[in-house]
């Protein structure tokens, strides 16, 4: 490749260090990593060779018009004819083991065209593991099989496939100690997507995130978080939903089963967030003990499209708001101790038992200014006055 003017334009130059002047062994390609992200190559010139096949991209799309061959094949066969990829297949043929050729490029293509967020062995890794699967069932969906080829990695990397990993970085970026956790959950699930995994992770975390919360401060960067991971998970359901791929895909049980899984948390979670917005305020501890007996009612599988899911969420503010006026009306208590009616306008009496006003002030007269439940004395300076407050 190197002597081959065709293909590339080496200057002795270019061999040289900026200061010394002296020849050096490597010489480094600034514009290869993403980002300007540094990478130790596994397959020389990798980076001449994405050059040379996004070059010839628009050129296949142009041939596709007028034959009926796939995409791939049009690709393929197109850089097959270049003194490149003739060079490369000569090399390939060579090897032992031809598949290691499009291995080891497809090690260099990821950190070529992703953003990684650790830049970790295991990052690079699950990365890796969802590009082979891309080019795994692309090369299934050949009508006759053909060897492993450079171009694979190009076609397999489509938005879906960028979509997905892209979602997978983001939602890393917000645990990435959890990246090892990860790598362990999808062992056992070979053909599960990286977004899905990462995203049931990342509900997994902030579940357990809630049953630990013991300030305000706490409950709102939990909520922060919550927010983010929501806004990705839409991002994922919509694309399960319209890519036709994806959708493909999302009919393998397993995948659905997770979808399933990851929607019914992220609404758990999301109610239990209004719940806690709404009824904690920075003067008073978290109601845990409520958000606990919240996230029971709603149970494993809520579907607020459904009326048993609606009608246990009724059922448990309806219960809430008894205890709360409980709680909060004087006494303890959410009844008139002379009408037996529920209160409206509570009125405290020295004794702490509590009427309706309108109800004491027909029962205090003269010469019998006495509480209705005790008999203690209401003295003719006490002030009826309506509270809502214990």
């Amino acid at each position: 490749i190197a002597a081959n003017d065709k293909v590339i334009n080496l200057h002795y130059e270019d061999c040289l260090s900026p200061k010394k002047r002296s020849l050096r062994e490597k010489v480094p390609v600034q514009t290869s990593g993403y980002d300007g992200q540094l990478f130790h190559c596994q397959l020389p010139f990798s980076w001449l060779i994405k050059e040379f096949v996004d070059k010839l991209w628009q050129d296949a799309i142009v041939v596709l018009a007028r034959t009926s061959e796939l995409f791939q094949e049009v690709l393929r066969n197109a850089f097959d004819k270049t003194d490149l990829g003739q060079l490369l297949s000569k090399a390939t043929r060579a090897c032992r083991d031809p598949t290691n050729v499009v291995v080891r490029y497809l090690h260099d293509y990821v950190f070529m065209t992703q953003k990684m967020t650790t830049g970790s062995e295991i990052e690079v890794r699950l990365i890796r593991r969802a590009v082979e699967d891309a080019v795994s069932m692309l090369r299934q969906s050949q009508e006759i099989p053909l060897l492993p080829h450079i171009t694979d990695v190009h076609v397999a990397l489509d938005d879906d496939v960028r979509g997905c990993l892209s979602r997978f970085s983001q939602l890393m970026g917000l645990w990435p100690d959890q990246l090892p956790a990860l790598e362990t959950a999808l062992r056992n699930r070979q053909n599960m997507r990286l977004d899905i995994a990462a995203l049931h992770l990342a509900l997994e975390t902030l579940t357990e995130a809630l049953w630990k919360l013991g300030s305000h401060d706490e409950k709102q960067r939990w909520g922060s978080m919550l927010q983010s991971v929501g806004s990705l998970a839409e991002e994922l359901f919509v694309a399960y939903t319209r890519n036709s791929r994806s959708s493909e895909r999302q009919r393998e049980g397993h995948v659905q089963h997770f979808l399933h899984i990851c929607r019914c948390i992220l609404a758990r979670l999301r109610v239990v967030k209004m719940y806690l917005d709404h009824l904690s305020s920075a003067d008073e501890p978290l109601p845990m003990e409520q958000v606990g007996r919240l996230w029971k009612y709603l149970g494993d599988e809520p579907d607020f499209k459904t009326k048993l899911t609606m009608k246990k969420l009724e059922l448990f503010l309806v219960t809430q708001s008894k205890r709360a006026a409980s709680k909060h009306f004087a006494a303890g208590t959410t009844e008139c101790c002379i009408c037996l009616s529920e209160l409206s306008q509570p009125v405290i009496l020295p004794c702490r038992h509590v009427c309706d006003k309108d109800c004491i002030k027909d029962w205090l007269r003269p010469g019998k200014r006495t509480c209705p439940t005790c008999r203690k004395d209401v003295p003719e300076d006490s002030e009826m006055i309506v509270s809502l407050q214990s």
